[in-house]
């Protein structure tokens, strides 16, 4: 449990903050690979988020991953995809609160404020709950890698006239729930 913190209803949202999902999300995007609200009332999972550079009004939220005892496991799977590739874009490994976390950009999905019901607010000193510039960065850089890969390779599906292939770099259709609040944006 990420004890030394809780929420606090948000009357703005602002980037590198750690927010929650309403529920409303998941109903209208009825992903199954979205990471959804867990049971007995918890908000579970808690997202890192950043504003889009396209449209600033959509925000990309990247779950965060207690890492500590699933530490050797996300260490495994970077360790393969830096072996692999040279580097590992899809989870990253940080700290939140002091405890080590991950951040699972395979999970990444794009929001709009309305969907944002709160922030994460340190106990301590009444703050949001914050990490490193250099970890920001870090996801910032890789997340936006990822989503220019995956746009890059629909468009180029679609104007093709192929078949959209399965992502195999974020599980939740990040490209159709990314169209859909680009829709709502232009209404």
């Amino acid at each position: 449990m990420w004890a030394s913190a809780f929420m606090k209803g948000i009357s703005k949202m602002n980037v590198g903050e750690f927010c929650f999902l309403d529920i409303a999300y998941y109903r209208r995007f009825n992903d199954p690979h979205l990471m959804h609200i867990q049971e007995c009332g918890t908000f579970r999972p808690f997202f890192y988020t950043f504003k889009d550079t396209f449209y600033p009004d959509i925000f990309w939220m990247v779950p965060v991953s207690r890492a500590g005892n699933k530490n050797g496991k996300y260490q495994t799977i970077i360790a393969k995809k830096k072996a692999r590739y040279g580097r590992c874009d899809t989870i990253i490994l940080g700290h939140v609160l002091g405890q080590q976390a991950a951040f699972l950009i395979q999970n990444m999905c794009p929001v709009t404020e309305q969907y944002i019901t709160n922030t994460y607010i340190q106990k301590a000193n009444n703050q949001p709950v914050s990490i490193r510039k250099s970890t920001q960065i870090e996801i910032e850089t890789a997340a936006k890698r990822i989503w220019k890969r995956v746009k890059e390779r629909t468009e180029r599906e679609i104007k093709a006239g192929l078949p959209v292939s399965k992502d195999t770099l974020v599980f939740p259709d990040i490209f159709s729930i990314y169209q859909e609040l680009v829709k709502d944006l232009n209404t």
